[in-house]
């Protein structure tokens, strides 16, 4: 999901526009909730210095959901935080098969 998500925003932070090699990026969540943990909205390119920051300032945590609204829709934060409580038991096939859908994903990249 890591890789996916890296090369899909092609390195550059969702939080402060930085942009550098997807490998040398970060894959942040929004929010940390196991139900969310392969959702791509969730999920986005953050240089390091944002994702651990964000951890602390909430202005950055306010900025990477104005950013998730933008990029995938207005009402999407507000879903994000609807699912916050949710938990989601992965079975063994629905990893795998999230593991070929995202493999399927970066070779398209």
């Amino acid at each position: 999901m890591s890789e996916y998500v890296r090369r899909r925003d092609r390195g550059q932070c969702i939080t402060c526009g930085k942009t550098a090699e997807w490998k040398y990026m970060q894959a942040g969540h929004f929010a940390h909730i196991n139900a969310l943990n392969f959702c791509e909205e969730n999920i986005n390119c953050q240089c390091p210095t944002c994702n651990y920051t964000m951890k602390w300032d909430t202005s950055l945590a306010y900025t990477y959901g104005a950013n998730i609204n933008l990029k995938f829709g207005p009402k999407t934060v507000e879903s994000l935080e609807a699912r916050r409580h949710e938990i989601h038991k992965f079975s063994r096939t629905e990893l795998e098969e999230i593991i070929k859908n995202l493999e399927e994903k970066i070779k398209k990249l």
